[in-house]
C-alpha cells in the first residue's frame, strides 16, 4: 500500500510540474514590472509558486521513504536519512532565488538582486554576453570582472535584448545571438 501511494505522490508530482512550467512559459517572459525609467525583470507567480511547492513535496516523499522500513533496506535508509538535511538546505536555497531574484535594466546598467547580494554593471564596460549551454542562462561580462547570469524565465527578456542593441556594441553579444534566436523560436 506505502508503494501504491508513494507512486501515486510521484505521479501527481509530475503532473504538478508540468502544469506550472507550462503556465509559467505562457506568461513569463514578456511581462516585466516598468518604472519610470527602468525595468524589472523577474520570476512569474507560477514559478514562485513551483518552487516552493516542489522541493517541499520531494522532501516529505523522502521522509516517507526514510520512515517506511518496507521500502529500503536499513542503511540506505540511513544514508538517505543522513542526506535529508543536505537536500532541506538545496531546496530552501533554490526557493529563495526564485522569490529573490530581480534583474533592473535602466540607463544606467543591468543590476541583479538575489540571496547573495547585488551585482551591478553600467552598460559602457559590459565586455560580452553569450549563452552558457551548460546552465542554459545568458551570461553577461564587465571589463572588471563581474558576471551577471540571466535566465530566460525570467519576465522581460525581450526587453533584455532591445536594450543590448541599442546600448551594446553588437560585436560584444554576437555569441548570445543564436540562444536569442531559439528562445523566440520556442527552442528553448
Amino acid at each position: 500500500m506505502a508503494t501504491f501511494l508513494l507512486l501515486l505522490a510521484a505521479i501527481v508530482t509530475a503532473q504538478l510540474v508540468s502544469w506550472l512550467l507550462f503556465k509559467a512559459a505562457r506568461g513569463a517572459r514578456d511581462f516585466p514590472d516598468a518604472g519610470p525609467r527602468a525595468v524589472t525583470m523577474h520570476y512569474c507567480a507560477s514559478i514562485k509558486l513551483a518552487a516552493l511547492l516542489l522541493p517541499l513535496i520531494v522532501l516529505v516523499l523522502l521522509l516517507v521513504v526514510v520512515n517506511d522500513n518496507t521500502l529500503l533496506a536499513a542503511p540506505y535508509r540511513q544514508v538517505l536519512g543522513w542526506t535529508l538535511p543536505l537536500l532541506a538546505i538545496g531546496a530552501g536555497a533554490i526557493t529563495a532565488e526564485a522569490w529573490t531574484r530581480q534583474v533592473v535594466l535602466d540607463d544606467d546598467g543591468i543590476r541583479t538582486r538575489g540571496v547573495l547580494g547585488t551585482v551591478q554593471i553600467p552598460w559602457e564596460v559590459i565586455s560580452e554576453v553569450s549563452w552558457n549551454r551548460w546552465t542554459k542562462m545568458i551570461v553577461v561580462h564587465a571589463r572588471d570582472g563581474a558576471v551577471i547570469r540571466i535566465n530566460p524565465s525570467l519576465s522581460g527578456l525581450s526587453m533584455f535584448e532591445l536594450l543590448l542593441f541599442e546600448r551594446v556594441e553588437r560585436k560584444r553579444f554576437e555569441k548570445a545571438m543564436p540562444a536569442f534566436l531559439a528562445i523566440h523560436r520556442g527552442a528553448y
